[in-house]
């Protein structure tokens, strides 16, 4: 987890269609994921997380995710081993 001081996060507070501005409690989510997971699978780890966010008291439309499809050959998941290679 990488946390910004205010003054070195910038974005857009309505980027791309939001009915209101993003407030101070804006999160910025990357997701790397094994290449080839569907459409249906990313929205399932989606309404997973926004309902845990959600439990701990975040407004989920304060919380913006990027998916980052990586080849499987660019991962190691322990021991030095790449698992689809």
């Amino acid at each position: 987890m990488h946390e910004l001081d205010a003054d070195d996060f910038r974005y857009d507070a309505r980027f791309p269609d939001l009915e209101r501005d993003r407030s101070d409690d804006f999160v910025l989510v990357e997701i790397l994921l094994g290449a080839g997971r569907s459409v249906r699978v990313k929205k399932l780890i989606l309404k997973d997380m926004m309902a845990r966010l959600a439990k701990r008291g975040l407004d989920p439309e304060q919380v913006m995710v990027f998916f980052q499809d990586v080849p499987w050959e660019t991962i190691s998941t322990g021991g030095g081993r790449i698992p689809h290679g």
